[in-house]
């Protein structure tokens, strides 16, 4: 069980990091934290 205290992991930007490294040799950009919409999304709470 994970408690709100215990830091996550960004296993997007490991995964980022990795590709740029392996595709980068070939040409191939990778990109992380990239914005994907102009307005982050919104919830009522």
């Amino acid at each position: 069980m994970e408690t709100s205290n215990t830091p996550k992991t960004r296993w997007h930007r490991l995964l980022g990091t990795l590709l740029e490294k392996l595709l980068s040799p070939v040409g191939v950009t990778v990109s992380t934290e990239v914005p994907i919409m102009s307005n982050p999304p919104q919830a009522d709470i």
